[in-house]
């Protein structure tokens, strides 16, 4: 059987692996703020397969604009592919975790102006 994305995760990735770099290291300081707060957010558990599919995607997508991070700074890059395979995992499987658990990944995403889906168990929102 073919591991295929969600339309909601193929679609984050798009939209995230294009995000500017200033916004992907914002992305960053952001999630590392939400640690220094919260701890550790639980990961998703995917199948060997699904998360090989989705970490070879994400990579594939920010490696392409290398030059960009590289010229930047050191890590760069590993920073900006750790927290699109996070949130990109948290929205594959939003019913793993909590609507608190799932904001506090997704939300650094929200905060430089991307949308996300909802967690299936948010309240419906007008805007949404």
């Amino acid at each position: 059987m073919a591991i295929s994305f969600t339309a909601e995760v193929d679609q984050f990735i798009t939209v995230a692996t294009q995000l500017s770099r200033e916004d992907l290291e914002r992305v960053y300081e952001l999630r590392m703020a939400v640690r220094r707060a919260h701890g550790r957010q639980p990961k998703p558990s995917l199948s060997a397969a699904a998360f090989s599919k989705l970490d070879k995607r994400v990579r594939d997508d920010l490696r392409a604009r290398g030059p960009q991070f590289w010229a930047y700074r050191v890590g760069a890059i590993s920073e900006a592919i750790v927290a699109t395979l996070s949130a990109a995992r948290a929205i594959w499987k939003p019913e793993q975790l909590t609507p608190e658990q799932y904001h506090l990944i997704v939300g650094p995403f929200e905060q430089v102006g991307m949308t996300v889906p909802a967690h299936p168990d948010d309240p419906p929102r007008p805007d949404r």
